[in-house]
């Protein structure tokens, strides 16, 4: 009875085991708007105890995704601007530009980061899935004033 038994469970964990996920048809492809809702796993890597709450819900589907787009400039005397306020749900997108040297742009709260090449630009786009002030900051030595390279993201 003991060797049914065993023969038995092994072969449904066997076929279990084989069975492949059938792949997603046309209709059944998230939309822009649910995959929008959902926080990149970047985002909350380094959130710590900043999770969003029930006091700070992210956006729901069912609401319009906002794109809010920043110029950014990165110099020795710091951020340009230094202050940048969106709404939580928002779709942040920035172009980061570096008026001398070697700069980042990084949001350690959210786990968001960029590097900026030297008077260059790049782009860096997130979702805004927490509320509250976090800090930006450079990340890269570009000398005596990379403490100067530092700012605030606000997110109502």
């Amino acid at each position: 009875m003991r060797k049914l038994s065993f023969l038995l469970i092994s072969l449904a964990l066997l076929s279990a085991c084989g069975t492949q996920p059938e792949p997603l048809t046309k209709d059944e492809t998230p939309s822009k708007e649910e995959l929008s809702s959902v926080a990149s796993p970047s985002a909350l890597s380094d959130a710590g105890a900043n999770l969003a709450s029930p006091e700070t819900p992210a956006a729901s589907s069912s609401e319009q995704v906002s794109v809010k787009s920043f110029y950014v400039t990165a110099s020795h005397s710091g951020f340009n601007p230094s202050m940048i306020t969106v709404k939580i749900g928002d779709t942040v997108k920035l172009t980061l530009e570096s008026i001398d040297t070697r700069h980042s742009f990084s949001i350690p709260a959210l786990g968001v980061r960029a590097e900026i090449p030297a008077r260059d630009t790049t782009t860096l786009e997130f979702i805004a899935t927490l509320q509250g002030q976090f800090e930006f900051l450079s990340d890269v030595y570009s000398g005596e004033n990379t403490e100067n390279l530092r700012g605030v993201l606000l997110v109502n």
